[in-house]
């Protein structure tokens, strides 16, 4: 199968790489990624795009023409050799409204899934799966409410607004060679020209509303973090939240440090397998193939570690196969 990964990439972002690294990890071998840029004329959509309709399609939140966004792509895909899964970057018109036009530039109906992030369970993603279902196209949904606060806050229009004030925060939202190639566009200057206008005063109103409306209240206080010194009249989250986000904070910071470990041993068995493989006898060489394999089940099952509890089991039994494996090697 191949499966769709389409968005506006206004810039292509680590929410943008997270997405990609989960359905490269969720994906069977065979299967294979299709990347879609979406609004690739931001300055003249086709119409039945209905990009006039949504705020999100204004010029002002996308400045970045389709070269350039490839440009960003094909670098990722390049430095991370990808090729054999990410086959191919193509321009997308809008799926959720248009897919009679997008399919030209996709494999046949049956061969395809569309994929959905799903952040905020929001109207507009409803609006997407939706608009999918009723041009009858399968869905993958990818669970991004799952990943990291810093993750989930970013969005083009976020990203826009926090240049336009001249804050460095929105540097954090892209990998080193998305922020080179930003920087040497001086994308700032992008938004004084009249297509893409984009005011001060209105960036810092923006941006009010968007901290104004965010329900999660760990995104709230990171997005207070970013704009409190932009932006004079917002308001703390209330304290009584604090604990909460300190603890939710050091949880993720836990997850972060035990997926690393995680990963870090299962490469060196990478490594190790395939030569124990002629060395030790079939039952021994299953046992440590049997390691392997919990090892690839933990990384996929901390995606969804959502308590200490969780997190905890999953180091005690890591931390059993990592000195059983100590042994092996010396």
């Amino acid at each position: 199968m191949y499966y769709v990964y389409s968005k506006r990439f206004q810039p292509f972002s680590k929410l943008d790489e997270a997405e990609l690294d989960w359905l490269l990890n969720n994906i069977n071998e065979d299967d294979k990624i299709i990347i879609g840029i979406v609004n690739y004329k931001p300055l003249s959509p086709d119409p039945e795009d209905h990009a006039n309709n949504w705020e999100r399609f204004s010029p002002k939140y996308n400045p970045l023409s389709y070269w350039e966004r490839y440009c960003q792509i094909h670098s990722y895909i390049n430095k991370r050799n990808l090729w054999d899964k990410i086959i191919s970057i193509t321009p997308m018109p809008r799926p959720s409204t248009n897919m009679k036009h997008a399919g030209n530039f996709l494999p046949d109906k049956a061969e395809r899934i569309m994929c959905i992030s799903v952040i905020h369970h929001s109207e507009k993603e409803s609006d997407k799966k939706n608009g999918l279902f009723k041009q009858e196209e399968k869905i993958c949904e990818i669970p991004s409410y799952t990943f990291d606060t810093s993750l989930r806050i970013i969005s083009p229009k976020l990203t826009a607004c926090l240049m336009v004030i001249g804050s460095e925060a929105w540097k954090d939202f892209v990998n080193e060679q998305v922020y080179e190639h930003l920087d040497a566009l001086n994308i700032e200057d992008r938004f004084h020209e009249p297509e893409y206008s984009l005011t001060r005063k209105e960036a810092r109103e923006i941006l009010k509303n968007i901290y104004d409306l965010t329900a999660s209240q760990e995104e709230k206080l990171l997005l207070y973090n970013i704009l409190k010194e932009h932006i004079k009249d917002i308001q703390a989250p209330a304290t009584a939240n604090l604990q909460i986000l300190q603890k939710n904070d050091e949880h993720d910071i836990s997850k972060k440090q035990l997926k690393g470990e995680i990963e870090q041993l299962k490469n060196t068995m990478d490594n190790w397998l395939p030569r124990l493989r002629s060395e030790v006898s079939y039952e021994r060489y299953e046992t440590f193939n049997g390691w392997h394999k919990a090892l690839i089940k933990y990384l996929n099952e901390l995606s969804d570690a959502n308590g200490t509890i969780q997190l905890d089991t999953i180091r005690s039994e890591f931390e059993a196969i990592s000195k059983k494996w100590q042994k092996v090697i010396g």
